[in-house]
């Protein structure tokens, strides 16, 4: 069924307040010129353009800024006609990515409605109903990410006081939040990584509904699931997501079981160097440690009631990656690489063959281990010690 999302308190919200335009000059090296161009172009071909959401919100908010997104009255057919090297992505919100000779690309979406396509639970399944920077800004999730720059004129236009509440560091749902986390329970997910990348707070409307509707994650694929938890976690500000999803009592819709421990927080600390470092970073590893603590557990139990060998170990280990796919599916090769990092942890403490320095997963795993020397493991600082050596 089509219903309009744009439901009588958005209307009347936007109705009472008139759009802000402000000049806002942005340094020139801020914005590539592969965005300036995508922007150009647009406009040469009679469409308007606007940077909107991330880039914004984050410069405004004093953070570096990754993501460069367009926003168009220009439809997707339209643009892949302008732009020949682009392509049109996505089955719920289709967009276009423009590459550059780079092969990076820019996202550039057109500006869309209220009116999407949801399942008889009244989650959206389609949103393919072109509209006007008016409607465009209502179907935005949160306030923070309502702003639109236009880099013709430097003018930034704020419709829903975006603006203050990136200077006042609050998270505002757009209309509703309970009826915006029933269309899509992801917001969930992006309010927390918002209020922990912002250093922000949520209005008591937003918190209140998360508490409410939190449950609602359940019904959201596991491979979907799994993408907004790298996110969550591939980002510098991991240690703050970590406590505000235990704090909301969010952790059970996305794992089989969450220990805060100090080896996990070692281990975000130092995905968050990385980041800062601009070195690579695996959801193999990120997983390996998420999942840890039970994997102990696990282990423990057997035990305590039979004697473990490799078969049983391994078994063990793939039952808890079973139950966690349910929740989040991971691709197989992550899950391969969590067992194989899994296992390496045993041989590099039970065994001094020098020729596991040549196995491709020694750096990691070796890195594993040091944090959990570090955390808590620290009679394992001796087989580090010697790891470290023989390097």
């Amino acid at each position: 069924m089509t219903i309009n999302l744009q439901f009588g308190n958005l209307i009347k919200i936007f109705n009472n307040l008139s759009p802000v335009t402000t000049e806002a000059k942005f340094d020139k090296n801020i914005i590539p010129s592969n965005v300036c161009k995508t922007i150009k172009r647009l406009n040469k071909e009679g469409f308007s353009a606007l940077i909107v959401g991330g880039f914004l919100r984050d410069c405004l908010a004093g953070i570096k800024v990754k993501d460069y997104d367009i926003v168009t009255n220009a439809k997707p057919e339209q643009i892949r006609k302008i732009f020949k090297n682009s392509r049109i992505v996505g089955r719920r919100f289709p967009i276009v990515h423009v590459y550059d000779s780079n092969r990076s690309f820019i996202e550039v979406s057109t500006f869309r409605s209220g009116q999407s396509t949801l399942n008889d639970d009244g989650f959206i399944t389609r949103d393919t109903s072109f509209g006007t920077i008016e409607q465009d800004v209502l179907r935005r999730d949160f306030t923070v990410n309502s702003l639109y720059y236009n880099y013709i004129d430097h003018t930034l236009v704020d419709y829903l006081g975006g603006a203050n509440d990136i200077k006042d560091k609050v998270i505002r749902s757009i209309g509703n939040p309970l009826n915006r986390f029933k269309e899509d329970p992801v917001r969930i997910l992006r309010a927390i990584r918002f209020q922990a990348k912002l250093d922000a707070t949520l209005d008591k409307a937003t918190e209140d509904a998360i508490e409410i509707s939190s449950s609602l994650l359940m019904n959201i694929s596991p491979s979907r699931l799994f993408d907004e938890i790298i996110k969550l976690f591939h980002s510098r500000d991991n240690i703050q997501i970590i406590e505000l999803i235990l704090s909301y009592k969010v952790d059970r819709f996305l794992f089989t079981e969450l220990n805060n421990d100090s080896f996990l927080r070692a281990a975000l600390e130092n995905t968050a160097r990385r980041i800062d470092a601009n070195s690579s970073i695996s959801p193999i590893f990120i997983f390996s440690v998420l999942l840890w603590s039970l994997r102990v557990k696990k282990l423990t139990e057997i035990t305590n009631s039979r004697k473990l060998n490799s078969l049983i170990v391994r078994q063990s280990d793939k039952d808890i990656l079973l139950k966690q796919n349910k929740l989040t599916n991971m691709p197989k090769w992550i899950k391969e690489g969590i067992l194989d990092l899994w296992s390496m942890q045993h041989r590099l403490e039970k065994s001094r063959n020098s020729k596991i320095l040549s196995d491709k997963k020694f750096r990691m795993a070796y890195d594993f281990l040091v944090l959990r020397s570090e955390t808590i493991n620290p009679n394992l600082r001796k087989t580090v010690d010697y790891w470290t050596k023989i390097q």
